[in-house]
C-alpha cells in the first residue's frame, strides 16, 4: 500500500473519501481501495460500504465475463481495426474528393498536390490492409492483459476490504 497516499488521504473529508470510494477507479484504483478502508476505519455506514462494494464487484465480473470470451474478443477486435480502417478511408476520400474540387476550380491543374493526396493516402491504406492481422492480435493480447489486470483488481478487493 502507498503510505504518502494513505498519508495524505488521512487528511481528506469523510466525503471526499466517499466520493474517491465511489469513483469507478479506472483512474486511481489504488486511491479507491485506500479510501475504503479509511471510511471503514472511520466507522462510514457499513451497509453503504457493502452496497457500493458489491456493485463494484458486479461491474468488474461483468467486464471480466465479456473479456473472457474469445469469440467476443474477437469480433470486439475486429469491429475496432474495421473502424480505424474505415476512418482512414473517410478521410482519405474526404481530402481527395477535395483535391478534386479545388483542381477543377484552377484554370490551370495542379497534379502534384493530388497525387501527393493519392500516394498518402492509398498508402496508409494499404499499410492498414496489410497489418490487418497484427492490429486485431494486438488488440486480443491487450484485452487478455486487461482481464489479467480486472482479476487482480477483484482479488485485491476481496482481501482489503473486509466490510
Amino acid at each position: 500500500m502507498n503510505t504518502a497516499l494513505k498519508k495524505s488521504l488521512e487528511q481528506e473529508s469523510t466525503d471526499e473519501l466517499f466520493f474517491y470510494f465511489k469513483h469507478d477507479g479506472a483512474y486511481n484504483f489504488e486511491k479507491k481501495i485506500i479510501a475504503g478502508t479509511l471510511l471503514k476505519e472511520r466507522g462510514f455506514n457499513k451497509q453503504i460500504l457493502q452496497e457500493e462494494k458489491q456493485l463494484y464487484i458486479e461491474e468488474l465480473q461483468t467486464d471480466l465475463k465479456e473479456g473472457a470470451t474469445p469469440g467476443l474478443l474477437l469480433k470486439k477486435s475486429k469491429q475496432k481495426v474495421i473502424r480505424k480502417m474505415l476512418g482512414w478511408l473517410v478521410m482519405f476520400l474526404l481530402f481527395l474528393s477535395i483535391e478534386i474540387v479545388d483542381n477543377f476550380a484552377q484554370a490551370d491543374k495542379d497534379w502534384k498536390s493530388m497525387g501527393i493526396v493519392l500516394t498518402i493516402g492509398l498508402s496508409m491504406l494499404v499499410y492498414s490492409f496489410f497489418f490487418y492481422k497484427k492490429h486485431i492480435n494486438k488488440l486480443m493480447h491487450e484485452g487478455a492483459k486487461n482481464n489479467e489486470l480486472l482479476r487482480l483488481r477483484l482479488s485485491y478487493i476481496q482481501k482489503e476490504w473486509d466490510f
